[in-house]
């Protein structure tokens, strides 16, 4: 059970951070002399044909993503310029002069982040030495890239601000949007949000809803962490307090450096001259929590299930693992279900008491959304006669979630078929593309050569991270640390196994 702290009057603590990614400390003025007469340091620039660079304007060194870690990448330049429609190059300048220019095709582009977001379009430029000017149709904020391996130019438009993480009540799944006050322009944009809660985890400050622009070699974070004395952009998977390379911003953090969680007003403001801060002003208290996820240890039963216990299945639940994501509680598991008209249900602490079937409602903690007619639920898993969901003739692997995002009112729910892979930095789709794995007839593992290479890898489902599992190939947990697979380039045989039918997963690598 979680509680705010109660305070014995209105507090007010402000955490501000300043995010520098507009102006480098070589970014700056330089009197013309020597041999030209640009006032700006060396560097790549973003400037409209036939005007001079200015200094805010200046791409700056960044690293890119790998996976979910930080990654140098040789001559990736990046930072957020606010254009004005027009036509526009990339420049090199040296000694005060520009000495190459570069241009080329522009194409629209679409980023995908379907678990979380709405697509976004952002343009592409194919770049060349010499290139032709490419336009910028409209006036606004963008996250201006150039990459000197791939000859790419990116121009990605800042359309929405928002806060994502353990501490918000969206959690890790979706972004609490900041609303522009204001408006944008060239010198100065404002965002704000009031009534924000936000509890003891972490969060970040990411555009577009999204973590990072997807490249065909390489992806570039759209996100901010950090704190005061080391604000950059990045992912939150660094590790830390006070990371260096854009780690999340604590709530409850060490020795009171951070605020406790509470009800905030959210404040994020850009400046030409100094780029992004957030600010999070304490307004009053959080509402105490009395929902105790220990109420609902949720699992499913039936005859469909695989188990120790006995042959049938009806005697005992095989239990999801639950988590927490901001205020949404999830339990979730992968389990073997065998065909043949069998049959399985939901219920909690292996009693009746709470269920839910197909079409449930009325149910003692609250509403089940019916999201079984909503194409949640697999269509091959359809609801049968006597209130239970029906596994007839397709067996295998399937993945069960039911969550709640208002401390019990309503629940939802997902059942659909499960591919295990592997996936990760040693295996050949990288972090992006899972390797799948082939269950075996009796549903009791699945397997695949696997051609590795020095470097980190885990096991996901269906290509996405609803129930990642590492650890220990003895006994895989959720979420858990990455394998490390070292000593060159071989081909294994991996393999997922389970002999309790989905509650304990172990893994072999030969």
């Amino acid at each position: 059970m979680k509680k705010s702290n109660l305070l014995l009057s209105l507090l007010m603590a402000v955490t501000f951070l300043a995010f520098t990614t507009a102006c480098e400390d070589d970014a700056v003025v330089i009197p013309p002399s020597g041999g030209g007469d640009i006032l700006v340091g060396d560097g790549f620039y973003i400037t409209q044909t036939d005007v001079d660079p200015l200094s805010t304007s200046q791409l700056v060194i960044e690293q890119v993503e790998d996976g979910l870690d930080n990654l140098d990448r040789v001559d990736f330049y990046a930072n957020y310029v606010y254009l004005t429609a027009g036509n526009y190059n990339i420049v090199n300048v040296e000694s005060k002069a520009i000495t190459e220019t570069y241009g080329g095709s522009l194409t629209t582009e679409t980023q995908e982040d379907p678990d979380q977001c709405e697509t976004f379009d952002y343009s592409l430029v194919a770049s060349t030495l010499d290139g032709a000017a490419f336009a910028v149709a409209a006036d606004g904020l963008y996250k201006v890239t150039y990459d000197v391996q791939s000859n790419e130019i990116t121009l990605i438009p800042i359309t929405t601000v928002g806060l994502i993480g353990d501490g918000t009540t969206v959690g890790w799944a979706g972004s609490s949007n900041l609303v522009m006050t204001g408006g944008l322009t060239g010198e100065v944009g404002a965002w704000t949000l009031s009534d924000v809660t936000l509890r003891s985890g972490s969060l970040k400050m990411r555009f577009n809803c999204t973590w990072a622009v997807d490249r065909p070699d390489y992806s570039f974070f759209t996100n901010f962490g950090g704190n005061s004395d080391a604000p950059m952009t990045g992912n939150f998977a660094n590790l830390g307090v006070g990371n260096a390379t854009g780690g999340s911003i604590p709530i409850n953090g060490v020795d009171g450096t951070y605020p406790n969680e509470g009800v905030f007003t959210v404040n994020v403001a850009w400046t030409v001259a100094d780029g992004f801060s957030l600010e999070l002003l304490r307004t009053g208290d959080a509402v105490v929590i009395t929902f105790d996820p220990a109420d609902y240890a949720w699992g499913i039963i039936g005859d469909a299930t695989q188990g120790t216990v006995d042959t049938d299945g009806w005697n005992a639940d095989k239990k999801l693992t639950h988590t927490e994501d901001g205020t949404t509680h999830i339990w979730r598991g992968v389990f073997p279900l065998e065909a043949g008209s069998t049959q399985f249900k939901f219920r909690t602490d292996d009693t009746w008491g709470t269920k839910i079937t197909p079409g449930s409602q009325g149910v003692v903690m609250g509403t089940i959304t019916d999201n079984t007619e909503a194409g949640s639920i697999s269509e091959d898993i359809p609801a049968s006669g006597d209130g239970a969901w029906l596994v007839d003739a397709n067996p295998g692997f399937y993945y069960f979630e039911i969550k709640t995002a208002d401390f019990g009112e309503t629940w939802d729910m997902v059942i659909d078929e499960a591919v295990w892979g592997a996936v990760g930095a040693a295996t050949p789709g990288g972090w992006d593309l899972s390797t799948d794995l082939v269950y075996a007839d009796d549903l009791s593992s699945a397997s695949a050569s696997v051609d590795f290479i020095d470097g980190e890898w885990k096991f996901r489902h269906n290509n996405n991270w609803d129930f990642p599992l590492g650890g220990s190939l003895d006994a895989l947990e959720f979420n858990a640390a990455n394998f490390v697979h070292s000593g060159g380039a071989a081909t294994k045989t991996v393999t997922i196994m389970t002999v309790d039918g989905g509650e304990i997963w172990t893994a072999t690598v030969n």
